[in-house]
């Protein structure tokens, strides 16, 4: 079994003779003696001194001789120094200011930290500075041609309310173009010498003329879902009022015809002949307006087309 080592005892302290001072004259005997009062007491530094020469205080009357005695006494031999104490083991810790090191950011990290907070920075206002720039807006013709090129397309209802909306446009027109038919044949007749009888001739331009005014009250019902589809309805709704009001001067001029001799007459000085034409010119502007409006629709949904001469 390993021998624990001891702690070192402190050394010894030598027993010293206290000093003797001189006696001054007329003094008496044993008054320059300091006696007990360098007497050690080693109590507190856990050391006892159990010295003969301490443990007793020499008398405060003592005689000459024993005065003289221990004047001539020789001081105490000088101890022999103590044995060195056997080596023992002490714990080492471990050094702190190597750990201190490792957790110290290194420079080149510092460095990264604050050029990426620079970076940023500069970002962040370059950005603000071109949102500043930018918030002017573009000019108004610019700012119109880019939305309508972002104008979205039209939600599916929205598709097939416009598709219902050109079906029943056209189905208008069919019926326009067959009643133009008719009124372009009996007019002809009636400008070729009377060739129809006046009468017939008549009764014909009047059904055209009333097949006209419901055309007309269609038109002012269809539903319009867009503003494209709405702009077409008004078009639609002038050009078919221009060819009802032509209808009605021309039913007046046949209707004038009866009798006459030779038939028809003068077309020029004709009141109610030269207000069909006149009407029959504003019938034929506005179906131009409406056809440039309604093909570009009738085209994007895969549908007909229509000409102004033809309705």
């Amino acid at each position: 079994m390993a021998q624990v080592p001891q702690p070192p005892q402190p050394p010894r302290v030598p027993n010293v003779a206290p000093p003797q001072l001189p006696r001054p004259p007329g003094a008496p005997p044993g008054a320059g003696r300091l006696g007990g009062l360098f007497k050690r007491r080693r109590k507190d530094d856990f050391l006892e001194d159990d010295s003969p020469e301490d443990s007793q205080a020499p008398a405060a009357g003592g005689s000459d001789a024993a005065s003289g005695a221990e004047s001539t006494a020789e001081p105490a031999a000088e101890p022999e120094p103590a044995p060195a104490p056997p080596p023992y083991e002490t714990w080492k810790w471990p050094a702190v200011e190597p750990a201190q090191q490792k957790g110290k950011p290194p420079v080149v990290l510092i460095l990264v930290l604050v050029l990426l907070v620079l970076g940023g920075a500069g970002f962040g206002i370059y950005k603000l500075v071109h949102k500043d720039k930018s918030s002017a807006g573009p000019a108004p013709a610019k700012a119109a041609s880019t939305q309508a090129a972002k104008k979205p397309p039209p939600p599916a209802s929205a598709a097939k309310a416009e598709r219902t909306f050109a079906t029943s446009v056209e189905s208008i027109l069919a019926q326009s173009v067959a009643q133009r038919a008719k009124l372009v044949q009996v007019l002809a007749a009636t400008q070729n010498g009377c060739s129809i009888p006046i009468a017939q001739a008549k009764q014909q331009v009047a059904g055209v003329a009333a097949g006209r005014q419901k055309l007309l009250g269609k038109a002012k019902g269809l539903a319009a879902p867009t503003q494209q589809t709405a702009a077409i309805k008004g078009l639609l709704t002038k050009a078919l009022a221009a060819s009802l009001a032509a209808n009605q001067h021309y039913t007046a001029w046949v209707g004038g015809l009866a009798g006459a001799s030779p038939c028809p007459g003068s077309t020029a000085t004709n009141g109610d002949f030269q207000a069909a034409e006149a009407a029959s010119g504003q019938a034929t502007a506005a179906k131009q307006a409406f056809t440039k409006a309604f093909n570009p629709l009738a085209k994007r949904l895969g549908q007909k087309t229509w000409s102004p001469d033809s309705i």
